[in-house]
């Protein structure tokens, strides 16, 4: 696992601000309970099928506890019963040494799941905002140092691609829109490892779309193994 300079939440790295003690959370990580209504989550790719509640919150625990032996400081966010998908927190806000940024999620049902997200991130980070026209999915935003790759999806739109653009160019980023298909987000479809290193699913993605990187591809025959952490 990657060390970032910051709080990491449920697939989504979380950073501090200039003034504040950044020492004392240079190893956060922010989780929400699964939900009880999990079983209704959205779905794109997929046909439904039956999730066992208390298998989901078994693996949940696990993870959460897996952080912590790493050494991660664990804050949990307050459960939504009523909201399927929270679970998901990496969707809902991208967060870089310099500022965080509150998605729209593509998905209009979760973007209430936005605003607990944003008071937590408050106290680490300068908060800047999607706003409408725009969409965006945090599982779309693929981050490798000052290389931002977005992945243009049924989740995130051109628009909210451009306002990620505007906050970010700010700070040296250079944001890089590719086209999803066949998976849900871009980070369905490929991981960064760390030393400018992918991991990459080829039935979803092409790896000439990382010329400058050094591309590994998933086993034969394991599809949705390029999802890593």
């Amino acid at each position: 696992m990657r060390r970032y300079p910051g709080p990491y939440a449920g697939g989504t790295t979380m950073a501090q601000t200039g003034q504040k003690d950044v020492a004392r959370i240079r190893q956060l990580a922010l989780v929400r309970p699964v939900s009880s209504s999990i079983g209704d989550c959205e779905l794109t790719h997929l046909r439904r099928s039956r999730i066992d509640l208390a298998r989901a919150r078994r693996q949940h625990a696990l993870y959460v506890r897996t952080l912590s032996e790493l050494g991660l400081s664990v804050r949990e966010l307050e459960a939504l019963p009523e909201q399927p998908d929270a679970v998901f927190v990496e969707d809902t806000a991208l967060v870089l040494d310099e500022l965080a940024i509150i998605t729209r999620p593509g998905a209009a049902v979760r973007r209430k799941e936005c605003s607990s997200v944003s008071q937590a991130l408050a106290e680490y980070r300068e908060l800047q905002t999607i706003e409408a026209p725009g969409t965006l999915d945090g599982g779309d935003i693929l981050c490798a140092d000052k290389d931002i790759f977005v992945g243009h999806s049924t989740r995130s739109n051109r628009a909210g691609i451009e306002q990620l653009a505007q906050w970010t160019s700010a700070y040296g980023y250079r944001v890089h829109a590719l086209e999803v298909k066949d998976c849900l987000h871009l980070k369905s479809a490929v991981s960064h490892l760390g030393d400018r290193t992918l991991l990459i699913d080829p039935d979803w993605i092409e790896a000439a779309a990382f010329e400058s990187f050094r591309c590994l591809l998933r086993a034969p025959g394991e599809q949705g193994a390029a999802n890593v952490l």
